[in-house]
C-alpha cells in the first residue's frame, strides 16, 4: 500500500488499469491463493510434499494448477509451515548481512536491490523459489559475505592472502 502512494503517477495508473482489465485472470490467481491455504492447512507440519502441489491440485474441489503463482503459498503447501520459515529466515540472514556490510561494501546494496526484487517476485511467481539457484545464491550469499577483522576495520574477504 505504501508503495503506491510512493510510485509516480503514470505507473500508479498502469497498475491499477492492469488490475481492472485482468478480472478474469485476478479471479483465477485468488483461487489458487485460496486453495494453497487450504491444501497447506490440510498437512501445515510438512506438507503435501515436494512437487505434489499440481497433482493434489488437480482433485475436484480445487482449480487445477501447477503452482499457485505464489511462491510462499506453494512451499508451505508442499513442504509446510517450517519450510516456510526457514526460507524467511534465509532472506532475513542474507538482508541483514546486505545490511550490516553497505558501508563498507558498494556490492551489498545490489545485493539487497536483488534479494528484494526475488521477495516480492515470489509473490506474484510460483516457480521463482523453485529455483535450486536462487537457494545457492542466498546460502553462498549468507555464508560467504566479508567478515569483519576488528571493530572499526573494513570487512577482509574470506579465503584473501591477507587474512589467511
Amino acid at each position: 500500500v505504501f508503495l503506491m502512494f510512493a510510485m509516480p503517477g503514470t505507473l500508479q495508473d498502469s497498475i491499477m488499469l492492469r488490475f481492472a482489465k485482468s478480472g478474469h485472470t485476478n479471479d483465477y490467481r485468488i483461487d489458487y491463493i485460496n486453495d494453497a491455504i487450504d491444501i497447506g492447512a490440510k498437512s501445515p507440519m510438512f506438507g503435501v510434499g515436494p512437487g505434489n502441489y499440481g497433482l493434489v491440485s488437480s482433485e475436484a474441489e480445487y482449480t487445477t494448477t501447477i503452482d499457485p503463482h505464489n511462491a510462499y503459498l506453494q512451499i508451505f503447501s508442499e513442504q509446510g509451515i517450517f519450510a516456510v520459515f526457514f526460507v524467511f529466515l534465509l532472506y532475513a540472514a542474507a538482508f541483514w548481512k546486505g545490511l550490516r556490510y553497505r558501508k563498507h561494501d558498494k556490492l551489498s546494496n545490489l545485493i539487497i536491490i536483488v534479494l528484494v526484487c526475488l521477495f516480492l517476485d515470489g509473490v506474484v511467481s510460483g516457480l521463482s523459489l523453485s529455483s535450486k539457484y536462487l537457494y545457492i545464491f542466498l546460502g553462498v550469499l549468507v555464508a560467504g559475505r566479508p567478515r569483519r577483522s576488528g571493530n572499526d576495520a573494513p570487512p577482509k574477504t574470506i579465503g584473501t592472502a591477507s587474512n589467511v
